[in-house]
Formats: C-alpha cells, structure tokens, sequence
C-alpha cells in the first residue's frame, strides 16, 4: 500500500506568497522550490522573527548538506560524481539577523551530535578502564564527531581522519575562517589552497609533526557556513586572493532588503516549528550513520533530469565564454559545479518532507509520485529537480557577481602604465562604442587585440559599461595618468 504523502495541486502556500508585495522574485523563487512543510516552517519564522528569507533558506541547504555528508554520491551522466558539501557564505551589513537563522536551523544537528559524544564519551571510559584491568581485547571506541564550530585546518583533519562520515564546521564570524589563510608557514602550503582541496573532495596527506604516523583521509568532506560583512569579505580576497579560485566555490546569499527595519512585534512562532524542522532534519542525518562511506549510495540522473541541467550549463558557457569579462567568465567555471550539489541537496530533502516534487515541468520517473514509490525514485532526480536546481544556482551565481562587482568597486587592481594610458585616451564623460575605442586607439599605436583585452579587464571598475558601450567610471578618472603608449611588437 503506498504510504500517505502531500500532493502539490494547489501551491495554496505560494499563492499566498504572491500576495505580499514586500517580498521580492528571488525570494518567492527560493520559496517555490521548497516542500511544503520546510516553506511553513521559513514563512513562520520570517513573520513571527524576522529571519531574512534568503538566509534560512541558505541555511537550509548547508544543515541538509551536512546531514547527508558521504552517505550519498551523485553521478552525473557524463562520469563526473559530486557529493553535497557546499561552502555557504551569508552576506550582510551588522544587526541584519545573519546569525539566528544560523543557530535556529543547526539547533537540532548539535543536539544529535552532543548527544553521540556523549555515548563516545561513555565507551571511552569503558575502554579506559577495561585496559586499566589488563583487558587487551577491547576495542578502542571511534571518536564520533559530526558537527564542530569555528576549528582549525589541524582540528579539522584528524577529525576527518576518525569520521570518514564528514562533518558540518560551522561559523559564528566566517571572518575567523577566512583570516586562518594568511596564517603562512615556512615549508607548508597556505590553508587557502588546503581548503580547495577539501572542498574538491581530493585525498588528504597529512605528516603530523612529531609523529611519524601519516594519515590519508579518503573522500574528505566538509560542509561549511558562517555570516560575514561584506567589506569584511572583500577586504579578505582583494588582490591576488581570488585567483586560487576559493572565493568563488563560495556559495553567497545577500540580503534582499538591506534597508528593512528589523521592528519588534508581538508575533510568536508557532512551538511545532521546532519539532517539525528536527523530524525533518534528523531523519536524514539519522540515514546518514553507520553506511559504507567508501561505497555511497549513488543517485543519478533521468535521461530529462541531465538534459536539463546540461542545456542550462552549456547555455551559461556560451553566454560567459562570448560576452561576459574574463574575471566574470573564472568565477562562473567555479561555481557552477554547484548546481549538482544542489540537485542532490533537494532531491533528498524532498523525499524526506514525504512530499512530491512542484510541477515545474512534465515531470518523469524521478520525480513522479508511483504506488510503489509515492516521492518518487529514490535512485533518479528527474527534470523537476534538475530545473529547481538551475534556477537556484542561477540565484547563487548573482550572488557570486555581486560579490565580484563589489570586490571592484572597493578594491580596484591596480593599474599597468599601459592601461593608464588606454584610459587616459577615452572620452570622461560620455559612453562610446567598441568600434570607436578602436579607431581611437590603433591611432595611438595599440593592436585591436590588446584594446578588447583591455575592455574586458577594466570593465566594471575603472570601465562602466551599458548596452555595449563603455565610459570611465570615477575609479577610472582617478586612475587617469600622462603615461604616453609604447606599442609592443612581438
């Protein structure tokens, strides 16, 4: 007999979503992907305590993504696997409730963690005692630690090493995270470069000093998150620390009202939030415990399901690749893994809400509701999820600009002589197209190449742009110097 689930006939939720004017598209998008009982549990909390939309949802993702850790693999049609993890940045001025939706949405995971230390704990005082007696034969207990706050790269990788599981790092100030990169020692590698790895899911070596012992941590994974400001974040990448690559595998979530008035109110949530975010939260966690980590379970793709995802992406490709800048083109290859991620994010947590998919599309066996499997096949992301996830990764891959565009205006890289010169010979006050910077500039000597290749490099900081044309933006007036240009023949 099939077991009793919710069916989205009438989106009564969504339609009441559309009614209240003071929520934006990307908001009503973010909401619209969500089952039913996780939207109450969100639309309840942002009335009753203000909490931003965007970043419970963040929220959400991160903890579902920390819940499933190793236990499940998605394998795309063309070979690559991807597993959940995600590095989730939410971004906002202070006072703006970043940090509640935070510990309102992992209460539940650091209840179930402190309660397996505790059974950790009790098997190691047995063990101590038992080989105190002599009793040789007792098995050491494997410390079990699934969720941690604010640790070190050292912490990190010898907890890694005890719970092949993986584990959730969360951050009160992700600010603590990302200042632990600039800690350089002689001989060993940056901790930027050490978290690019772990965020690739790459093998770890690691040589502990004083110990000859060499630990390798298999599938390392880590799902990570924390609030920051965003001069905070800036400050952090600007100059040359965008180029690894790490700030761009940062999922980020921006407020959408950054000048809302948090007002107090005499609203109070409803005392079932609590119960029902845990039931849903834990039962996956709960799945999560005790599988074979080095043989996940493995979920792929409907034949639509990687259609979908796969025209997104090669649309995307060729958007960036013909008429995005180059800084635009590198932080669009970072991130758009994630859409994977995510996929596999909403496909679990769909089946866990015991609901059926939004019909978003003409569905397929991924994603319909059969009498033998009323959510769907658990195997399959079908081409509902697969949509969902595209729309949610366009929303991050905004976010991921914004930051960029921000970074730029803050923080401009410093010009070359020559570009000083290119700037110094465009009009300050009015936009001009390419095919007159052209003509201007091979006058002065510069090849057509090295214009278009100045145009992408200085556009949106020292170069405004709009509708194809380009004028000096206030960054690129102040930069203005009496370099003369010295063509250079190769």
């Amino acid at each position: 007999m099939a077991a009793k689930i919710t069916i989205h006939t009438t989106f009564s939720l969504i339609e009441k979503f559309k009614k209240d004017t003071s929520l934006t598209e990307n908001e009503q998008m973010l909401l619209k992907y969500l089952p039913h009982k996780v939207q109450n549990i969100i639309w309840e909390l942002h009335n009753s305590m203000k909490f931003p939309i965007p970043y419970c949802f963040s929220t959400i993702l991160t903890a579902v993504s920390g819940s499933i850790a190793n236990s499940k693999v998605l394998c795309a049609n063309n070979g690559y696997t991807v597993y959940a993890n995600i590095f989730m940045a939410i971004i906002g001025e202070s006072g703006e409730n970043k940090s509640q939706p935070i510990k309102w949405f992992m209460e539940p995971l650091w209840k179930r963690a402190g309660e397996i230390l505790d059974e950790y704990n009790k098997d190691l005082e047995h063990y101590q005692k038992e080989t105190a007696k002599g009793n040789l034969d007792v098995e050491r207990p494997r410390k079990t630690q699934y969720i941690i706050q604010d640790a070190t790269i050292e912490a990190i990788k010898e907890i890694l090493h005890e719970n092949p599981r993986g584990i959730m790092d969360v951050f009160d100030e992700l600010a603590l995270w990302i200042k632990s990169f600039s800690r350089y020692t002689k001989g060993h590698v940056s901790e930027q470069g050490e978290w690019i790895v772990i965020y690739d899911g790459d093998d770890l070596i690691v040589n502990r000093k004083g110990n000859s012992k060499v630990l390798h941590i298999k599938r390392p994974f880590v799902s990570l998150i924390g609030s920051i400001q965003p001069y905070i974040l800036c400050d952090a990448f600007k100059g040359a620390g965008t180029e690894d690559g790490l700030l761009w595998r940062i999922l980020m979530t921006h407020s959408e009202h950054p000048a809302c008035p948090l007002l107090w109110n005499d609203e109070q949530p409803d005392e079932n939030l609590c119960k029902d975010w845990s039931k849903i939260i834990l039962s996956i966690f709960d799945q999560s415990l005790g599988v074979d980590y080095e043989h996940p379970k493995q979920i792929r793709y409907t034949e639509n399901g990687w259609a979908t995802v796969r025209n997104w992406q090669n649309e995307r490709e060729w958007e960036f690749t013909s008429s995005r800048p180059q800084k635009e083109l590198s932080v669009w290859r970072k991130v758009q893994v994630n859409v994977h991620k995510i996929a596999l994010i909403l496909k679990v947590l769909w089946r866990a809400c015991n609901e059926d998919v939004l019909e978003i599309g003409d569905g397929d066996k991924g994603d319909l509701p059969t009498d033998e499997d009323p959510t769907g096949n658990e195997d399959f992301i079908g081409m509902q999820i697969a949509m969902a996830a595209t729309h949610i990764m366009n929303y991050y891959l905004d976010g991921a600009l914004q930051t960029l565009d921000m970074m730029s205006k803050m923080f401009p890289k410093p010009l070359l002589a020559d570009q000083k010169v290119f700037l110094r010979l465009l009009p300050a006050d009015r936009f001009i197209a390419r095919s007159e910077i052209l003509s201007i500039c091979i006058n002065h000597g510069m090849r057509p190449r090295t214009i278009d290749r100045y145009l992408g490099q200085l556009k949106g900081s020292y170069l405004e742009s709009q509708h194809g044309r380009y004028r000096l933006s206030n960054s690129g007036k102040m930069a203005i110097s009496g370099e003369k240009y010295q063509p250079k023949h190769v």
